[in-house]
């Protein structure tokens, strides 16, 4: 007789200790056992049954069949989630706001799930199929979504005519309905180059244009071709070349050619214009390079946004510089909790001119707003309070312009709770 295991909660009250219990248990337990327990728990919900293949598939090594269930299951679960809500869309014209981005956001998880390609033919087709059936009918905010599953549910030249013959069955044709964009995507996925590249061609603007082109020439292997592609976006491309730009720089960073990637790193910082990147740019040059750069840093960070120029100079120990930045853009600024950090780190040495700042900041008092502005006003007004009666030691002052200002807002509800959440003894003024 097989021997028997008693199992008591106080056996495994942690992580660890449930493992341990386990490894001693699983050796003696029959193998139909185990199947019978998988085959039920799989059983009870799709998220099981495909997590159990997803499990199955990365431990056996042969997983192209289990990988090939297991995304089927994932696309027709996906489907069935949002065919309710797709239905009652169409039926009654509209969906709550909720249904809505769910819905949307379950088609684009559909779309992505099919571009992986690993669904079997079959299940591309019902997919396309279920698709069309919608398509057919009229446009309720959701067919620009539908066409793109159903390119994405093709992987061959087969897929791409069953497609093309559905569409003029509508009176529809390929060409018309799918723009370059979807057609070298959906090239690209089946591995036709010449196509891809046919359309890529005629299609290069933009600086993703660009940086599609070269990541399509990397992954095939040609380094050189990709970097000849991504330097000359950097040249001629419209937009912003950020990302274009760092494909580049981590190329020639992985090839020694340091000179040239200091100088994109310059630019890149100054395309994006935020202390991080000026944090970044300094970390990463040596000290000779940042000799030959640091005065063309400080002409270009006059142009920067406001709160760059603020944490650049505090950086610097420029705390003249950065008050009167605080002064001048104090309303404009975005008061996050680095730019409060920053303004109290300034109240030492100025605590007069950083009442001001924070007073001015605030700006109109006594207008009726959204709670977030008056989160904001509040944060200001405890730092008001902070200076004058830590800093500066007038409680007096603070007490009768809190009162003023609590006094000319008893009727906004709002501005009060969010008052006194941040600033003490606010209720008892």
């Amino acid at each position: 007789m097989r021997k028997r295991v008693e199992l008591r909660v106080k056996d495994a009250n942690s992580v660890p200790e449930r493992e341990q219990l386990l490894a001693k248990i699983l050796p003696e337990t029959p193998k139909e056992v185990l199947e019978h327990f998988l085959i039920e728990t799989a059983s009870r919900s799709s998220e099981r049954y495909v997590e159990l293949l997803e499990y199955i598939s990365a431990g056996t090594s042969r997983p192209s069949v289990v990988e090939r269930l297991a995304a089927e299951e994932k696309i027709l679960s996906l489907w069935r989630s949002a065919e309710p809500s797709l239905s009652d869309l169409y039926e009654y014209g509209g969906l709550s706001q909720d249904d809505e981005e769910e819905l949307y956001d379950l088609l684009d998880e559909l779309s992505n799930v099919l571009d992986e390609g690993l669904a079997g033919r079959e299940c591309r087709r019902e997919i396309t199929d279920n698709v069309f059936e919608y398509l057919e009918k009229d446009d309720y905010g959701t067919h620009e979504l539908l066409y793109d599953i159903a390119l994405s549910a093709c992987t061959d030249e087969d897929d791409l005519d069953y497609l093309s013959r559905t569409l003029e069955e509508q009176g529809d044709s390929l060409e018309e309905r799918y723009g370059p964009a979807s057609m070298m995507k959906y090239y690209k996925k089946s591995g036709d180059r010449e196509k891809y590249l046919a359309i890529r061609l005629e299609n290069l603007h933009r600086a993703e244009d660009y940086l599609d082109l070269a990541e399509f020439h990397r992954d095939s292997g040609d380094w050189e071709e990709a970097m000849k592609v991504a330097e000359a976006g950097l040249e001629k491309a419209d937009g912003n070349k950020y990302t274009l730009r760092s494909f580049v720089i981590d190329r020639l960073d992985a090839t020694g050619k340091r000179a040239r990637a200091t100088e994109l790193r310059f630019d890149q910082f100054f395309s994006a214009a935020f202390f991080k990147e000026y944090l970044k740019f300094r970390r990463e040059c040596s000290d000779e390079e940042w000799a030959a750069y640091e005065e063309r840093v400080a002409e270009r960070m006059k142009s920067a946004y406001p709160d760059a120029r603020l944490f650049y100079h505090m950086h610097r120990g420029e705390s003249s510089d950065a008050l009167t930045i605080l002064l001048q853009h104090g309303r404009k600024l975005y008061w996050n909790s680095d730019v409060f950090a920053a303004a109290e780190k300034l109240e030492a040495d100025h605590p007069e001119r950083m009442y001001d700042c924070y007073v001015r900041s605030m700006g109109n008092l006594y207008e009726t707003a959204g709670r977030d502005v008056y989160a904001l006003k509040a944060r200001l007004m405890a730092a008001v309070r902070r200076v004058l009666v830590e800093r500066l030691g007038e409680d007096a002052k603070w007490t009768a312009f809190a009162r003023e200002v609590k006094k000319g807002n008893s009727r906004r509800a709002a501005l009060q709770d969010e008052f006194a959440k941040v600033i003490p003894g606010w209720r008892k003024l």
